[in-house]
């Protein structure tokens, strides 16, 4: 009886020991949202853009052409890019 006794002792202070050596858990994914935030810190650090160059894609010109370009679909002979054109260029099927 008295070694069933001392056994339940060690397993219970066993058991206190394996509680003691938990390791802390941290969250391995970014927070959702977390790319918002710290692109309005870095505007709020650095308000000036990034270039001097105009918004392209903004009017409606463009985005007219570019609907009819995708309704069109793609042409049938690939098209020769030179290395002036931008990757919008490219990919909407050249410069308007």
């Amino acid at each position: 009886m008295r070694s069933l006794i001392l056994i339940s002792v060690m397993m219970m202070f066993l058991a206190s020991g394996c509680r003691a050596m938990l390791v802390e858990h941290h969250e391995s994914t970014v927070p959702q949202g977390s790319s918002v935030h710290m692109a309005v810190e870095n505007q709020i650090l650095n308000p000036m853009p990034a270039g001097t160059e105009p918004v392209r894609g903004m009017d409606g010109k463009y985005a007219q052409s570019v609907i009819e370009k995708y309704q069109k679909g793609p042409t049938s002979e690939p098209q020769k890019s030179s290395s002036k054109e931008s990757l919008v260029d490219v990919i909407v099927g050249g410069s308007n």
